[in-house]
């Protein structure tokens, strides 16, 4: 299968080494749409990665997840980059911590970045608190039928869950073993071993591993169950714009172990309903998602025409990119203007206010650093502005604490010392005003 990509040259960047099944997909996926690719092991060939990457010539550089590669070197890439991540980091445990670090180390570097799941409101706009460009989302699909596949075998395991045994997944596995329930677990990453126990198990289990509920995404290991023709049931999510729970698979209720109790009973006693749901889920998942799909639907993303192009800077001036570089990289300025111009960026909210705050009108210019803040509350370079500015309309003990919010939010903040010179300075003067009225 051709596709409107085909002849392109892409660096397709990912761990593909040991387990990593998906990376070798997408590439074979990319190829039969025509399009060459360059594969590129960073966790393999990290200490290379600054000679490999730079000596490409390609149309673009698609990178999988990609924690640890350098931001500088991603910013001095001629080739747009897309960094496509579909990790959970929108929590406040120290799972979605863990991973948030990897996207606040190098997100904003990117010339795209595109969240790997579906409609998700929350991560797109921490996407975009993270100064991330470009943010979009594409429908997570690693589906391979070569692997996940329906077998004529016989249902041995009333339920069976595949995954690693996080204490809350483990919570509530021996919640379902006191209730009666035999749980087959499996923490094995044999895909043929995983395919034959999905085949052969009536009730296919997901459970989250930490706390967390998502808007409409379900997990990859849904659809590695759907892809088998086999009933799947998993958490729920805040809206089923995905899969419909009925229909094409069934969901017990987020964070209810009670409810998945119930729902299990009720699939183990009613064998026609339950191969129904399977029949109808396996058929739509083939139906209507597809690697093909997902990956024209990233492609489309790229705006191909900018690869390589720059401005002739002594014609039309300096550029700058969204770290305040100066930039002939035409793809780079346009992305530093969308962020300005993009109400749902922080930094939109961030410049207006600037730009107010130079003009001496700091009310308006305090509306607008705040709505930064409520975007992104832990931002320093807007605490710092907005420090400024109260300092400005004499307002010392509003500015006092922010001074010390932004302390301790950023202590290693190049500007913290001349701030405190600026509150010491506002305090002496005001000392002295008050000493001069008493002795007058």
């Amino acid at each position: 299968m051709k596709s409107r990509y085909e002849g392109k040259k892409i660096a397709w960047v990912g761990p593909f080494k040991g387990e990593h099944h998906y990376s070798n997909f997408i590439k074979r996926t990319m190829e039969g749409l025509g399009i060459e690719v360059v594969p590129v092991d960073y966790r393999t060939d990290a200490d290379k990665l600054g000679r490999i990457l730079p000596s490409l010539e390609v149309d673009a550089v698609i990178v999988n997840r990609g924690e640890g590669i350098p931001a500088e070197l991603i910013r001095s890439l001629a080739a747009p980059t897309i960094l496509w991540y579909g990790e959970y980091i929108w929590g406040n445990d120290q799972a979605a911590a863990y991973r948030r670090a990897e996207v606040i180390g190098n997100g904003a570097a990117f010339d795209y970045v595109v969240w790997e799941g579906h409609n998700e409101p929350q991560v797109l706009q921490l996407l975009r608190n993270l100064n991330c460009s470009n943010v979009s989302y594409v429908f997570p699909v690693r589906m391979d039928q070569e692997i996940y596949r329906k077998m004529d075998v016989e249902k041995t395991y009333d339920l069976s869950f595949i995954g690693s045994a996080t204490p809350r997944r483990q919570a509530f596995l021996n919640f379902l073993s006191d209730n009666g329930i035999e749980v087959n677990q499996c923490t094995n990453y044999n895909l043929k071993e995983q395919v034959e126990i999905i085949n052969r198990s009536k009730i296919n289990l997901h459970i989250n591993f930490v706390e967390f509920k998502t808007h409409t995404q379900v997990n990859m290991r849904v659809m590695d169950v759907l892809g088998c023709g086999a009933f799947c049931l998993t958490e729920g999510v805040e809206k089923e714009e995905m899969f419909t729970g009925g229909e094409h698979l069934a969901y017990f209720e987020f964070n209810n172990p009670q409810d998945l109790l119930n729902k299990v009973n009720h699939y183990l006693a009613h064998d026609n309903e339950r191969e129904r749901i399977a029949r109808q889920g396996h058929e739509y998942f083939y139906t209507n998602y597809s690697m093909e799909k997902t990956v024209l639907a990233l492609l489309d993303k790229i705006d191909f025409s900018l690869s390589n192009k720059r401005s002739e800077i002594k014609r039309y001036g300096i550029g700058h990119d969204k770290f305040g570089a100066a930039t002939d990289k035409i793809l780079s300025f346009q992305s530093a203007c969308k962020m300005m111009i993009d109400r749902a960026y922080p930094h939109h909210w961030h410049m207006a206010g600037y730009k107010l705050y130079e003009l001496g009108f700091y009310d308006a210019a305090i509306e607008n650093f705040r709505k930064s803040l409520e975007l992104c509350p832990d931002r320093p370079e807007t605490l710092d502005l907005l420090l400024r500015t109260h300092c400005q309309r004499g307002d010392r003990e509003v500015a006092s604490q922010l001074f010390q919010r932004l302390s301790r939010i950023a202590p290693d903040y190049p500007g913290l010392n001349q701030l405190n010179q600026l509150l010491t300075s506002e305090r002496d003067h005001n000392v002295k005003s008050r000493t001069q009225g008493i002795r007058r």
